[in-house]
């Protein structure tokens, strides 16, 4: 700076004038740099608004697939489910009853013959008893045949040995359809 000859009230004042355009300047500076800022900010909003319009297609169609999916996920499931159901309401329904077969060879049985045992695994049944004549046994042998789920039916040969009051012992397959 030069040599300054002004009164000091002027000086004063010059140097005022001077921090005032300093002033005037460095908030210019800020007011330029916050507006080049926010056109920044809006610029990249614009940007990513624009990325993210061009990637929703995408996103859309990949939760359309990720809901298919699922969706045929629990399909297949619920198919599975269902066949093990009706599996298992067939298997059910056929079922071979032995209560009930039990309850119908029960007609079949004459008065004079008692089980001693009785005894059923899946197919095969096993009987022992004791009978009070040969002709009860005979008609037992007969009323059992009748019955068409009865197959192979076998006394064995000391079964029919005796005449009055002796044990017996019969097997016979069991099948499990319906009687007819």
């Amino acid at each position: 700076m030069g040599i300054n000859l002004l009164p000091d009230n002027q000086k004063k004042i010059l140097r005022l004038i001077i921090i005032q355009k300093k002033i005037a300047l460095i908030v210019v500076f800020i007011t330029a740099s916050f507006l080049i800022f926010i056109a920044g900010l809006f610029y990249l909003e614009n940007y990513l608004n624009k990325k993210i319009d061009n990637l929703r297609p995408m996103v859309l169609i990949q939760e359309q697939k990720v809901r298919e999916s699922r969706f045929e996920g629990l399909k297949e499931e619920v198919a599975s489910i269902n066949n093990q159901l009706k599996l298992a309401s067939t298997t059910w329904r056929n079922q071979f009853s032995f209560v009930s077969f039990l309850e119908d060879i029960s007609q079949l049985i004459p008065e004079a013959i008692y089980f001693k045992t009785l005894s059923f695994d899946g197919s095969r049944l096993a009987i022992t008893g004791f009978v009070n004549s040969r002709e009860n046994l005979f008609e037992l042998k007969q009323n059992l045949e009748s019955d068409s789920r009865i197959n192979n039916l076998y006394f064995t040969p000391s079964s029919w040995v005796n005449q009055k009051d002796f044990e017996f012992s019969l097997t016979a397959q069991i099948n499990d359809g319906d009687k007819e």
